[in-house]
């Protein structure tokens, strides 16, 4: 949703603003936070069948359950061209055929992985151990371009890393400013 009570808008048109992020959130101090959205459908990693086929409604139950039944499932979502020195905050939307997630996360937590840190496992947290999502470069963007730009898988596995930036719909707003 673009807005939630007037208070998400367009980016201002100024100061050189060429499409680097989003949304704006206002702010008393004028400064406004800038919004990076990303979205990633929640379906099977099946390649033989088509989107709808293949989407996964999200299950149900406590939150044990939820995130047991999560680990069962065999997904793979792909956040790209993240440019955490773009924006401020992410808000990552998880589409599931039935309902959607929301996070919202620092900019300052999304780093292109070090050369020298050790490649993680698939099963391994997303996170790494200084608390920060590594992601792998993409394009030309992550390769010394101008701005640097990656990309995060999101396994069945790596769900819960996420559990701390998880949002409602209602909080939204509060988590941004918190986030930023």
């Amino acid at each position: 949703k673009k807005e939630k009570d007037g208070i998400l808008i367009d980016p201002p048109k100024k100061d050189g603003y060429t499409s680097q992020f989003d949304l704006w959130l206002p702010t008393e101090n004028n400064e406004g936070i800038k919004i990076e959205v990303k979205s990633s459908h929640v379906a099977d990693k099946d390649p033989e069948r088509t989107l709808i086929e293949k989407a996964y409604k999200k299950p149900q139950g406590t939150e044990e359950e939820i995130s047991n039944a999560i680990k069962k499932l065999n997904f793979e979502m792909n956040f790209q061209q993240l440019k955490p020195s773009c924006c401020d905050v992410f808000i990552w939307i998880a589409v599931w055929l039935d309902d959607i997630d929301l996070w919202v996360i620092p900019s300052s937590k999304i780093v292109m992985r070090p050369k020298n840190a050790p490649r993680r496992k698939p099963k391994d947290s997303i996170v790494s151990p200084e608390g920060k999502l590594y992601m792998g470069t993409q394009h030309q963007g992550g390769k010394g371009g101008k701005v640097p730009e990656g990309q995060i898988f999101v396994t069945n596995n790596h769900y819960e890393d996420l559990k701390q930036y998880k949002v409602t719909i209602e909080t939204l707003i509060e988590k941004i400013k918190e986030a930023k």
